[in-house]
């Protein structure tokens, strides 16, 4: 494995390490072009940075260790995991305060100034780099590890590879420890080895990183459809004026009911009513007094049911409601009580002046052993409705 490494041109690879980093800094922006998420645009200013760092490092062997070869090359190669951190901190939703955008100012400023004043010191600069660059990936690693939930294989594979580069770096500055406290020990053609392991190494954690936050921008993005999806199906089968389900959502609930009933042989009834005279209403108050009553209507009809009841809005004033296992007998109990509660219940709107009672009558039918058709329930329920109409309103019947 040494020999490998010490095979490999370094200035070969550093020219790569920049060309690689520039292409990835511009498949980050393109992606950043579809998608308008900050966190990517942060790793592709970071991918920039990294590469103009090594360009710079590559310079070193034109025109030697100076200013900008050495302490300048090194500070833009650290933005690398800052601009990381920063790309995981906008992920995340959070901010950095400014104190830790202050302490991260100071160590720029300080690494450079430090840099420029031992820069050719055969072992301090690499120590020091490389402490620095490996605390500094840890961070965003700490940061995904404590903040992103729920942790898939995507995030837990950023984590990790922050944690290999941080501790790849640790050991080379431990390397470079050693040579500098025992110098016959390590020769120059180890310390370009280990730097040629590292930086491939680097380029590898750091290109999988890369490949890593468009696919977990992906699988955000497929969740946000998932969700959207979601809520425009529950926005199909929710009535936008009472907040019930719909007619639309009442036909596949009634279908799943009443096929489970019957198929466990189970009574089943369904509850058909509207409000009587509701047209007066519209033509005396105007409609927005008619939805404040239908609005109003719906709120009660939740309180007056049971807990296994499910009220839906059927069409205009009427309503229906399903009792799952309820027999007819039952059922005209909890008809009876949702026409008590309506018609004792005083209806009102903004103006003070506008307050009155409202009456509704109801059509009962069961699903049982001699009735096992849907349509026929509700033909039987709209029927009883229709009785209970031309008997005098604001009454119960079974059909």
């Amino acid at each position: 494995m040494t020999n490998i490494l010490l095979s490999v041109d370094l200035k070969t690879l550093i020219l790569l390490t920049v060309l690689n980093f520039l292409i990835n800094g511009i498949f980050l922006l393109f992606v950043f072009g579809i998608r308008h998420r900050s966190f990517i645009q942060w790793l592709a200013y970071g991918c920039f940075l990294f590469a103009l760092g090594w360009l710079f490092f590559l310079y070193r062997f034109v025109n030697g260790i100076n200013l900008i070869t050495l302490p300048l090359a090194n500070v833009l190669i650290l933005a690398m995991p800052i601009f990381l951190g920063f790309s995981i901190d906008s992920f995340l939703g959070k901010r950095r305060s400014k104190i830790i955008l202050g302490v991260i100012a100071f160590v720029l400023l300080f690494t450079f100034l430090f840099l420029s004043w031992i820069m050719h010191d055969k072992w301090i600069p690499g120590m020091y780099t490389s402490i620095i660059n490996g605390i500094f990936y840890s961070i965003p690693g700490i940061y995904m590890l404590k903040f992103a939930t729920p942790k898939n294989i995507i995030v837990w594979a950023i984590i990790g590879l922050n944690f290999l580069i941080s501790l790849l770096l640790i050991v080379r500055s431990f390397i470079l420890l050693l040579g500098w406290l025992y110098p016959d020990t390590i020769n120059e053609t180890i310390v370009m080895g280990i730097l040629v392991g590292v930086l491939c190494l680097n380029i590898i954690c750091i290109n999988a990183q890369v490949l890593c936050f468009p696919i977990l921008d992906f699988t955000e993005a497929q969740k946000e459809l998932i969700l959207a999806n979601r809520k425009l199906e529950d926005l199909s089968n929710i009535d936008d004026l009472t907040g019930l389900p719909n007619r639309r959502a009442l036909r596949v609930k009634l279908d799943q009911e009443a096929a489970y009933h019957a198929e466990n042989n189970l009574p089943f009834s369904i509850i058909l009513f509207d409000l009587d005279h509701f047209k007066l209403i519209n033509d005396k108050f105007g409609h927005l007094v008619g939805d404040s009553v239908l609005k109003n209507a719906a709120s009660l009809l939740k309180q007056l049911v049971r807990p296994s009841d499910l009220v839906m809005r059927y069409g205009g004033e009427e309503f229906m409601v399903l009792l799952p296992e309820t027999e007819s007998s039952e059922a005209f109990i909890v008809a009876e009580r949702l026409r008590l509660g309506i018609s004792q219940f005083q209806f009102s709107y903004s103006d003070p002046s506008v307050a009155f009672q409202v009456t509704a009558s109801f059509g009962v039918s069961t699903l049982n052993a001699n009735l096992l058709n849907v349509t026929e329930l509700v033909r039987r329920a709209d029927i009883a409705l229709y009785r209970a109409k031309t008997e005098g309103r604001n009454r119960v019947c079974i059909e």
